[in-house]
């Protein structure tokens, strides 16, 4: 009889899209097949068997598995009229079973790991059979500790939004001086975003924890956006509470003390331009983002900012000569990232014709006659396909990288100008020119994306 022992187990946190890889060894080595199961709740969801490796070791690697239980964002907004949106079926709790195959070919379990474990519907590096959470690289999960009573935070603990923009440099609250925010930290990090006005924008950030915070604390209560006008001046503070009637959750209500666990342990915030409540403000210049958690027990005075401090600094309509056409792409975490593309668009249409050669209905009466309005030749279908071309304005070598996520991902959406949906569309090609300003020495980019609507319009048949 085999006797299966647990080597290596995914890391409690992991990304779907690349190795996830359960290691068992048999230390009677009999050479029999081992098993592992992929648990829900009491749902077996696929149970996998392995003979051993040369040098007796069995190599599980579930990631199809979890794959299979994952979806895509299928909408920058979640619910249009509500600030907040959850994970959507991005992200998965499992645990694993293991043991072996008897000789009637059936699986005996050894035992059930009592560890949750979590995937989210994101992309590791080739080279990358683990994804630490806490240095992936950066950390995506805050880490508290608490002190006499109240919940605390390092910089170095808080945690980036589920986002590809992250690889810009940052800056200190301390170092700011045209407008920060009262809850901010003077040591705390800003990552400085740029959108136009009308742009739209969420930012996904992980509604979990690590480290000793009180018992009462249950992940992101609220977010706070601070806007300032180009003088440096306050106009608002706003709070979005985390809770389930904002679209967010599982928390009922701002005092409710509810662990999240499901589609809850990521939290969209919506923060654009368009699809915040910025939009009526006076002189707007910039705001301040990050999600934000009660102190002590919740409702009580205090807070504590467990994610990084995110800037959107709104750039007035630069350089805009065309209608603009926001695009929205599933990131490599799952979620959405943001773009405008503001320079010369082009819609151009291409259409085929099924024709047919028609006959006047009067061959079947008395006598024959053809009318000027009956046709000869016809179109039996039409086929219309919409493709379009945008182009960005000049841009640095960060958001230039930064789009580089766009070409390679799996789901983009458009949303043209004036439209209050947003349109599935698929990238037909990408390039991109490089200039470097004379006397300047900083690279300045300008892409260019063509792509074609995901669904044909309806025509008419002839």
């Amino acid at each position: 009889m085999a006797n299966p022992s647990v080597i290596k187990t995914p890391n409690d946190y992991e990304l779907a899209n690349g190795d996830v890889v359960t290691t068992l060894y048999d230390t009677d080595q009999d050479g029999g097949q081992l098993a592992v199961q992929v648990i829900q709740g009491v749902n077996v969801i696929s149970t996998l068997r392995q003979f051993p490796n040369l040098v007796g070791y069995y190599h599980f690697n579930i990631n199809k598995i979890l794959q299979s239980q994952l979806a895509l964002q299928t909408n920058p907004e979640g619910s249009p009229s509500l600030p907040l949106y959850t994970a959507n079926n991005t992200i998965f709790d499992y645990r694993i079973s293991y043991g072996y195959i008897d000789t009637a070919g059936v699986y005996v379990p050894s035992s059930t790991l009592a560890t949750i474990f979590t995937v989210i519907n994101g992309n590791k590096k080739y080279y990358q059979t683990d994804w630490d959470i806490s240095n992936g690289p950066g950390r995506y999960i805050p880490s508290l500790t608490n002190l006499v009573g109240f919940n605390v935070i390092g910089e170095a603990n808080k945690a980036l939004a589920l986002t590809d923009r992250n690889n810009t440099p940052t800056r200190l609250i301390g170092d700011i001086t045209d407008g920060t925010p009262t809850w901010a930290a003077a040591s705390a990090k800003v990552h400085d975003i740029y959108i136009n006005e009308g742009d739209y924008y969420s930012l996904a950030l992980f509604n979990d924890w690590e480290g000793t915070p009180l018992a009462s604390y249950n992940g992101y209560n609220f977010f706070n956006l601070s806007t300032f006008d180009s003088t440096g001046t306050l106009i608002a503070d706003n709070v979005t509470n985390n809770i389930t009637i904002n679209g967010g959750g599982p928390n009922v209500a701002g005092t409710s003390q509810t662990s999240p666990s499901g589609d809850f342990r990521i939290i969209n915030f919506k923060c654009g331009y368009n699809n915040s409540n910025v939009a009526s403000a006076t002189d707007l210049s910039h705001f301040y983002v990050a999600g934000a958690a009660w102190g002590t027990t919740p409702g009580n005075a205090g807070e504590v900012e467990p994610s990084e401090i995110y800037r959107f600094n709104i750039l007035p309509c630069q350089g805009k000569d065309y209608p603009i056409i926001d695009v929205a792409w599933i990131n490599s975490f799952g979620q959405y990232d943001y773009f405008s593309f503001q320079k010369r668009n082009v819609e151009t249409n291409t259409i085929e014709r099924t024709e047919y050669n028609g006959v006047p209905d009067t061959w079947s009466s008395p006598t024959v006659d053809v009318n000027t309005w009956d046709r000869g030749r016809g179109t039996f279908a039409t086929k219309v396909e919409e493709n379009y071309t945008a182009n960005t304005r000049y841009i640095d070598e960060y958001d230039s990288e930064y789009l580089k996520n766009l070409y390679r991902s799996p789901g983009v959406m458009v949303r043209f100008e004036g439209d209050t949906t947003w349109t599935p569309v698929v990238l037909t090609s990408n390039t991109w020119d490089e200039k470097t300003p004379q006397n300047q020495g900083k690279r300045l980019f300008q892409h260019e994306i063509s792509f074609k609507t995901a669904w044909n319009p309806q025509i008419q048949n002839g």
